[in-house]
């Protein structure tokens, strides 16, 4: 009994001993590993001092550098410039002409897509004829008044000073090559070089004249031009005889329409049923028009020959310059 009491103390002391041998080695060692880090670490900010203020942190993995710039890339996305560019006879120009630039403006804008950066009023010339209308001259001034309470939209009379009529494709080819000859590096059509090719080229190759005559193709970086209508001018695409189909076609995929409504039309009926629209539909952009106004120029010469008033449907300097010189008293 004694001996088996002895042997199990011994035994016991043992255990302990190898229990306390062990803790003393693993805190040896972690104190070893310790003094270790703590000297790699002095030696590396005596040749690297790190900045003040400034703390060490584990390094960036390289792909998720590269997420980050490919995030911000699709944050911030490059638009389009737009210049809004209206044709017509503006006989006399109202309020609604100017506001419908400023639709244009909130629904291309709105997108997300677009950013306009200019408005262009055209009055068509005297070679029109259309009855009732007023000397170019008269309209042309009539423009400018009412665009001067505008910051971004103007007047541009070249259209009004040519002596023929022109077709609105045509009209729409010269301001975009004034678009052009703003911007640097560009070869404009109508330089000489672009003159002699002209005359080099087979006159029976009437899609090389056509080619020529629409100008170069539309730069990423390039304002793009767009021809802001009214519903009317939608409509009258449908007019047999009235447009070349192949001017319609330029005009919807070269250069893109913004199209106001007005009451009682349906410019997304025309478009589907139409087989030279339909392809370009995504190049049509159609506005609504909540507030409903069918003031119309023709109601206003109406008005001006009975002696009735017709401000606020004007803008007063217009409605100024238009009493001034009698206009519109007779048909």
């Amino acid at each position: 009994m004694e001996l088996g009491s002895k042997l199990r103390t011994r035994v016991l002391k043992l255990r302990s001993f190898r229990r306390h041998m062990a803790i003393a080695v693993h805190t040896s060692f972690e104190t070893v590993r310790l003094n270790f880090t703590r000297a790699v670490l002095a030696s590396m900010s005596r040749n690297h001092p790190i900045p003040s203020g400034r703390t060490m942190s584990r390094k960036r993995p390289v792909g998720s550098a590269k997420r980050t710039r490919t995030a911000r890339s699709f944050e911030q996305p490059k638009k389009t410039k737009v210049v809004l560019l209206a044709c017509g006879s503006f006989n006399p120009i109202t309020n609604m002409h100017l506001r419908m630039f400023e639709l244009a403006r909130d629904h291309l804008e709105d997108t997300g897509q677009y950013e306009v950066v200019q408005g262009i009023l055209s009055p068509v010339g005297d070679g029109y004829e259309k009855k009732g209308l007023i000397e170019a001259s008269h309209r042309g001034e009539m423009a400018k008044l009412a665009a001067e309470s505008s910051s971004w939209i103007g007047v541009d009379t070249w259209e009004s000073r040519q002596a023929n009529w022109l077709e609105t494709v045509k009209v729409l080819r010269h301001h975009r090559q004034e678009l052009l000859s703003r911007e640097p590096d560009t070869d404009v059509v109508g330089t000489a070089k672009a003159g002699r090719k002209r005359k080099r080229m087979d006159a029976s190759s009437a899609t090389k004249r056509r080619k020529l005559e629409e100008g170069p193709p539309q730069r990423s970086d390039e304002p793009r031009l767009m021809l802001l209508c009214g519903a009317d001018m939608l409509d009258s695409f449908g007019v047999p005889g009235l447009w070349k189909p192949e001017d319609i076609e330029e005009i919807v995929s070269s250069y893109g329409l913004v199209c106001i409504t007005r009451g009682g039309s349906d410019p997304e009926a025309f478009i589907q049923g139409s087989d030279l629209l339909w392809p370009h539909r995504h190049n049509i952009h159609v506005v609504r028009e909540w507030v409903a106004n069918d003031v119309s120029a023709t109601h206003i010469r109406r008005a001006l020959r009975r002696g009735h008033s017709v401000r606020y449907l004007l803008p007063d300097p217009v409605l100024g310059y238009i009493q001034e010189r009698g206009l519109y008293t007779t048909e």
